[in-house]
């Protein structure tokens, strides 16, 4: 298993050339978990759709459903499957 999480500090310069506070870079290379609220959806042509909705959780920020954002909407008035 690789590591998730890198954690960089550096050496930041003070006042007059002095060493200053250490400055943490993490480097964070595991992707948020997206999970969709329905498998699948039967919805009526020429309707109003209402997106069953998603949660978002990501290993250092937690819970980040509210970061979603919806780009490309369902269109109702065209029949078919969406995939």
């Amino acid at each position: 298993m690789h590591q998730a999480i890198a954690v960089l500090t550096l050496s930041t310069p003070g006042s007059y050339g002095s060493l200053g506070v250490n400055k943490d870079i993490i480097i964070d290379t595991k992707a948020p978990v997206i999970t969709i609220s329905d498998n699948d959806v039967l919805h009526e042509q020429a309707t109003t759709y209402t997106d069953p909705g998603a949660s978002a959780t990501d290993n250092i920020d937690g819970n980040i459903t509210s970061s979603i954002i919806t780009v490309n909407n369902v269109s109702s008035d065209t029949a078919g499957f969406i995939r």
